[in-house]
């Protein structure tokens, strides 16, 4: 077993510099090469395939599950026809574990894939734990938990923000991903919040302002008649002018903070519903 992932790490290291190789595209020439029975050709195209799994961001969600099956038989049968039965079996196991049969690998090795049993599941923990949504994507599958079964699983961990983590791991008891700075998670716009909400608390002030100055105003004008002298009533109209000016002057105020009010909330709503629906993409 400690061959196997010396080997993966090595192709890897040849091809680090260069361009990642197509785990897709390597996995079906190695089929390809094999249905054909050009072992040497399978077998090159395999260790580029091992290659472009360990450099690879993402897989094909609409491929993965095929490709990673194959790759899981291509392997087996690699190790079958150099007599390498525990390596043999291993690989057979990942194929069995992800539920993926070709018969085009012939009935001895499907006999011998039959021959497995299920093994146990496992959690695998997220580190450090977070206070965020995380999307996770398991062997093509979008689950809300990574829960597994033991061996080889294809996972990539999202968040609202994009990919955070993608790779091929090993899951055995205690696996853990660790997961990059927590604090370059987007959080929630808390300062946004309070100015949409502070917009609206000064609208309901200045109508409350605008309400009681108006009345101030109609309670002068309506003490016109009650006026005993020119003097008296020149300053009436004057309290009931000032009022009414105030009345007006906090009416304004008052829808040009509602009106800030409806365009904050209005973009608000808009980014949250583009969030969600980013998340749901992906």
């Amino acid at each position: 077993m400690v061959l196997i992932f010396s080997i993966i790490q090595l192709v890897y290291a040849t091809t680090i510099d260069g361009d990642c190789p197509s785990f897709h595209q390597e996995v079906r020439i190695s089929k390809d090469s094999l249905w054909i029975g050009d072992v040497p050709a399978m077998e090159k195209a395999l260790q580029s395939a091992h290659a472009g799994l360990e450099c690879a961001k993402t897989l094909s969600v609409d491929t993965v599950r095929s490709d990673l099956g194959d790759f899981f038989l291509l392997n087996a049968y690699s190790a079958h026809l150099s007599d390498q039965d525990t390596d043999r079996t291993w690989w057979l196991q990942q194929s069995y574990n992800l539920g993926h049969w070709n018969s085009n690998f012939g009935p001895e090795v499907e006999a011998l894939r039959n021959e497995l049993v299920a093994v146990k599941s496992i959690s695998v923990s997220i580190l450090p734990i977070v206070d965020v949504e995380l999307t996770f994507l398991v062997d093509g599958v979008t689950t809300d938990a990574l829960d597994m079964s033991e061996g080889l699983h294809w996972i990539e961990i999202y968040h609202q923000d994009g990919l955070l983590n993608a790779r091929l791991m090993n899951v055995q008891e205690g696996s853990f991903i660790q997961l990059p700075d927590t604090e370059s998670f987007s959080q929630p716009d808390v300062s946004s919040t309070k100015r949409v909400t502070g917009w609206l608390a000064s609208a309901v002030f200045f109508s409350s302002v605008a309400l009681s100055a108006h009345t101030v105003a109609m309670i002068n004008h309506q003490q016109y008649g009650e006026s005993t002298s020119l003097l008296q009533l020149e300053e009436q109209r004057f309290h009931t002018w000032r009022w009414g000016q105030a009345s007006v002057v906090s009416g304004l105020l008052t829808l040009g903070c509602l009106g800030r009010w409806a365009v904050q909330h209005r973009e608000s709503s808009r980014g949250i519903s583009v969030d969600n629906n980013s998340s749901a993409l992906e």
